[in-house]
């Protein structure tokens, strides 16, 4: 739905359903409670984290490693939808190249290539 210059949808995946906002013509987007929206994902999200008792607690940069080690290609687009993909690279480069992570190798090498091309 486009109303003044703006283009408004639901993550109709969310257990609850948040309003993300686009400009249109650009890809930035404001979140109204950010935080509230991926602790909502997470709720949705149980398997990604099943060895943690409240998943809606876990700091963004948790969220975004088990989405890009765990996720399927829908959660990582839901989880892009969120964050942004430069927030999102930003947090994924920070923790893959640091001397331990946990990062499998083929999931760095794919999204180090993947964020290079569409966050650079």
């Amino acid at each position: 739905m486009i109303v003044g210059g703006y283009v408004f949808f639901m993550v109709s995946s969310l257990v609850e359903r948040h309003v993300l906002c686009y400009t249109k013509g650009s890809n930035e987007h404001f979140l109204m409670d950010k935080k509230s929206n991926i602790q909502a994902y997470m709720r949705a999200h149980p398997h990604l984290v099943w060895y943690v008792k409240d998943a809606s607690e876990l700091s963004p940069a948790s969220v975004v490693e088990h989405v890009l080690n765990y996720g399927t290609w829908q959660d990582v687009r839901e989880l892009i939808a969120l964050l942004g993909i430069h927030e999102t690279a930003d947090i994924f480069r920070t923790q893959a190249h640091q001397p331990r992570n946990n990062y499998r190798p083929q999931i760095r090498h794919y999204f180090d290539l993947y964020f290079t091309r569409y966050a650079a």
